[in-house]
């Protein structure tokens, strides 16, 4: 069973690529260039913080990961920001055990993302096989 998520994928000179949107997530805090949480709004109406802050990020599903096998996933953020996750990153990453409708997906502590400025470039040499 694939997901309905609205990623993406294409082919780089990095190998396949999987952009993760998280429109939901506002920007990224970081210390010295490195990230270590994520904004997401505070909708309590009585609140004086914008935003809550969270150190880890529910990201790509599990089945999606397993059937892709990208060489990076980038989760790009609201503000266009772009964090960056490699395989090693990903499997060291917990996993959720949710019940009922929602799919396993991994969590992966911010801390161990990489920023990035652009999303790597196009390869044109590689046909694309939209069944992977």
């Amino acid at each position: 069973m694939y997901s309905k998520n609205s990623e993406y994928r294409y082919y780089s000179t990095l190998g396949k690529i999987c952009v993760v949107p998280r429109p939901t997530l506002v920007s990224f805090n970081a210390t010295n260039g490195q990230p270590v949480s994520v904004n997401y709004p505070d909708n309590n109406c009585y609140s004086l913080i914008k935003y809550k802050y969270f150190y880890d990020l529910k990201g790509i599903q599990v089945v999606d990961y397993q059937r892709i096998k990208p060489a990076l996933v980038v989760y790009k953020l609201a503000d266009g920001s772009l964090l960056a996750a490699t395989p090693e990153v990903i499997e060291a990453s917990q996993v959720n055990h949710t019940s009922g409708y929602h799919s396993q997906c991994y969590i992966t502590k911010i801390s161990s993302l990489q920023v990035l400025n652009k999303l790597p470039d196009e390869d044109e040499a590689y046909t694309f096989d939209f069944t992977n």
